[in-house]
């Protein structure tokens, strides 16, 4: 792992502070959605399905955000190996 540096710190805190903003705006288009399109006796249900629906989206995103990762740091390696076999 890299060290964790101040700027690297306040990127961080940007990002998330953006997509928590977003996650909001998101959630309030959402539920303005489903009390216009829901009958008032589901709204909990549809709330329910839209957060487990949602839950699943981000947990693939997340998983797909590390497997990229790694996958990226394995072809750094692989370059990285093949620069030094030619310069020998």
């Amino acid at each position: 792992m890299g060290r964790i540096t101040a700027k690297t710190a306040i990127h961080t805190a940007l990002i998330s502070a953006f997509t928590l903003t977003a996650a909001l705006l998101w959630r309030d288009a959402i539920v303005a959605a489903i009390k216009k399109f829901v009958p008032a006796q589901d709204i909990v249900l549809y709330e329910f399905i839209v957060a487990i629906v949602a839950t699943l989206i981000l947990i693939l995103a997340i998983y797909l955000i590390f497997k990229t990762e790694a996958e990226a740091k394995h072809i750094s390696l692989v370059i990285k190996n093949r620069r030094k076999r030619k310069r020998k």
